[in-house]
């Protein structure tokens, strides 16, 4: 709902700016439409302009050439209509006398007709050519003005009434963008109202799961070291111009880890051990619903010995049926419950240093948890403390 309404924002946005410019752009637009629209350039007459300015330019030479032409083949004594004619009665004679002569006979009087054919519209070509100054000079004058008109817009000259209409169409979006604007901003307000409206659903279903996870969280550290500590969801209403697409609430966990204490924001008050235990409880307590699928805990055992390390072992336990769970531990309690074993060591040749991290077998488990417990001197008891704590869990 959130991203629904802020595209329709952006979209208005972009319109409100186009609209500072648009009286401006419309002068401009109108100035360029009057140009045009007083042009009033027809489909295909430049080409007709440009064939009828070639002819009227080169008048003089076509109207003699032609003259000659029509002399050629017009002359009634020597000219090819003529002599055309001759033959063809002289071969029809002779078509009677050998039938084979036929039908060139017939492609001769073709010709004829062909030839008396292009010599009429030769005739009336030249009948329409004269010298004329005036219509040379209008017609160069409005090429003139079709071609600067091309240069400005930085088309030909054919492409001008389609000009024409891309502008008049933006024009008529220009002119109707008020109503286009006032239909966005409704838009926009009943967008955000649906996304306020998500965002109040969000927050009362928050403040029922805040209630629930105070509870769960505020139990698991009564067992893990932190007894008479609290823990609490505090949700503020953000202003309506911050809300986002995670709803309209500011969270802070909120913990006291001893008696007596005000409740005060996590990150502030606890310490690395403290957090580590409350992060074990938060994720133990809303482990059905994540989805991280590997945990990392470091320091979760700092501070805390005997019952409190076996709980915080059974808590990891747990939630290593359902995640991956790393942990670095030094805690015997906490290792024993582990399914797996990773020992992790340095060492150093006096210049450089290097970690080894090497995979336990079964004795090996045993082994470790025994110098865990042991220290440096490791007895049969020892051992047999070990397998015991890792058999049982």
């Amino acid at each position: 709902a959130y991203r629904s309404y802020r595209l329709k924002e952006q979209q208005l946005q972009e319109l409100q700016r186009q609209s500072l410019d648009r009286a401006q752009r419309l002068d401009f637009l109108q100035f360029q439409i009057g140009e045009l629209e007083q042009l009033q350039l027809q489909p295909g007459e430049l080409d007709k302009l440009t064939a009828k300015q070639r002819q009227l330019a080169n008048a003089e030479q076509l109207g003699e050439d032609l003259a000659t032409l029509i002399g050629q083949l017009f002359d009634d004594e020597h000219g090819s209509q003529a002599g055309l004619a001759r033959a063809c009665v002289l071969l029809e004679r002779l078509s009677g006398l050998d039938g084979q002569l036929l039908p060139a006979a017939e492609l001769l009087d073709s010709a004829r007709i062909q030839v008396e054919e292009a010599l009429s519209l030769l005739q009336d070509y030249a009948s329409q050519i004269e010298a004329n100054p005036q219509m040379l000079e209008e017609i160069d004058q409005r090429l003139g003005v079709i071609h600067e008109l091309a240069r400005k817009h930085r088309i030909c000259g054919e492409e001008l009434p389609e000009l024409l209409e891309k502008l008049q169409s933006e024009q008529d979006a220009l002119n109707n963008a008020d109503i286009t604007l006032a239909q966005l901003e409704q838009e926009a307000r009943d967008l955000k109202q649906a996304s306020l409206g998500a965002a109040e659903k969000l927050s009362a279903s928050r403040a029922s799961a805040a209630a629930r996870l105070e509870k769960a969280i505020t139990g698991s550290m009564q067992e893990l070291g932190m007894k008479g500590g609290k823990f609490s969801v505090l949700m503020q209403p953000l202003p309506e111009e911050q809300f986002s697409a995670n709803g309209a609430d500011q969270i802070t966990f909120m913990v006291s880890t001893n008696p007596g204490q005000p409740l005060a924001p996590l990150a502030k008050v606890a310490s690395g051990g403290e957090l580590s235990r409350i992060s074990l409880a938060i994720q133990v307590a809303t482990a059905n619903c994540s989805r991280i699928p590997t945990l990392i805990f470091d320091e979760v055992d700092v501070g805390i010995g005997g019952a409190v390390a076996e709980t915080v072992g059974r808590l990891l336990q747990r939630l290593g049926a359902g995640n991956q769970v790393l942990c670095v531990t030094h805690l015997p309690q906490v290792a024993s419950q582990a399914q797996q074993h990773l020992r992790v060591s340095k060492s150093t040749d006096g210049k450089t240093t290097e970690t080894q991290i090497v995979p336990l077998d079964q004795e090996q488990r045993v082994e470790e948890v025994a110098r865990m417990l042991g220290g440096v001197e490791i007895t049969e008891q020892t051992l047999a403390h070990a397998r015991e704590m890792i058999s049982r869990d």
